[in-house]
């Protein structure tokens, strides 16, 4: 879904949509599904640009990262962005402390709010997700499922 920041009336928009999204991709390269997005909330024009205030429900299906099996992660993330209109082209602009956690906008105004949501999904996935704490990973050997119970091969790891 996008929104053209110029057209947004003064009290903006309110959304309530399903968003597609993904595939997403892992540190690894690895792909990442999103399932079931869902986002709600409002869209604002501000004197600088834009802000989003949404909250995201979605499912994302990514690899653990000891055994690489795929498992599920919820993601419910509520979140509060703000986007400043980008400075002409060759201009510099300095930013003040304040604003710099503002990202800016596309040159032509537009808010992509799939690329909102993608950017939330990433900040509220963990860095090293792990399919269940016991989790026991891979043979550094012969990269078998040590899950699953134990290896044939000579690394000298015990039986599960």
């Amino acid at each position: 879904m996008i929104i053209r920041v110029a057209d947004l009336e003064p009290e903006g928009r309110h959304v309530e949509a399903p968003l597609r999204i993904g595939p997403l991709r892992s540190d690894a390269n690895e792909p990442i599904c999103i399932e079931d997005a869902f986002l709600r909330g409002d869209v604002r024009r501000t004197s600088r640009g834009a802000e989003v205030l949404g909250h995201l429900i979605c499912r994302a299906v990514v690899p653990c990262a000891r055994c690489l099996e795929l498992f599920p992660v919820d993601v419910d993330r509520a979140f509060h962005v703000r986007y400043a209109f980008a400075a002409p082209m060759g201009k510099d602009i300095e930013i003040p402390e304040e604003d710099l956690d503002v990202d800016f906008l596309e040159a032509d105004g537009l808010l992509d709010l799939a690329a909102v949501a993608s950017e939330q999904i990433y900040l509220e996935l963990p860095m090293k997700p792990v399919c269940r704490p016991a989790c026991r990973g891979l043979c550094p050997r012969c990269g078998e499922n040590l899950n699953r119970g134990g290896c044939a091969c000579s690394a000298g790891l015990p039986e599960a």
